[in-house]
């Protein structure tokens, strides 16, 4: 791998980095703000949320990983074309393939890396059984024996409003006069 290559690598791999710590955090507080009330309704609760809240960080970097690769690319050539090294990198008889070179092979462990996510590092956060929020899920992952498969539960529209209607009732008042 030549120098010019390592530093399109190196950039790319920074802003991936910086674009998934982003796109994380921003889900992460949405959920926060989303549930405030129940979080700070006792410790245990915060507890419950803090721990829902890091296992389910693989599952939004699997969700988020295409966006984020996307992302990371734009801002690497954006980055590269705003200080002219893009223009100094095709004066120097650097083709559009010897650019992208670098991407390419960077992809490879990332995508590994979500192979691994996906199947593995997913399923050992959250083994069967394991639910510790009140809501149920409707698509989750899970391992059984050594194979790793999606459980969908769908709901028939009679227990989905039941469920609406017990919630409708367990519901607090926002405001209290």
């Amino acid at each position: 791998m030549t120098i010019l290559s390592r530093y399109i690598a190196v950039s790319f791999l920074r802003n991936l980095l910086y674009t998934g710590v982003s796109l994380v955090a921003l889900v992460l507080v949405a959920n926060f703000f989303g549930r405030i009330e129940r979080v700070f309704s006792s410790w245990d609760a915060l507890l419950d949320f803090i721990d829902s809240s890091a296992r389910s960080i693989p599952s939004i970097v699997e969700q988020m990983q295409p966006i984020m690769v996307l992302l990371a690319a734009m801002f690497t050539f954006s980055g590269l074309s705003r200080n002219s090294e893009l223009t100094a990198m095709k004066v120097a008889g650097s083709g559009p393939w010897r650019l992208l070179r670098p991407f390419l092979l960077v992809l490879v462990p990332v995508a590994a890396l979500a192979y691994v996510n996906q199947n593995y590092i997913h399923a050992a956060v959250n083994p069967l059984g394991s639910d510790s929020s009140d809501e149920p899920q409707r698509s989750f992952w899970r391992r059984i024996g050594d194979a790793v498969s999606q459980v969908v539960d769908q709901l028939t529209f009679g227990e989905l409003a039941a469920q609406a209607t017990q919630r409708r009732s367990n519901a607090r008042p926002m405001y209290h006069i």
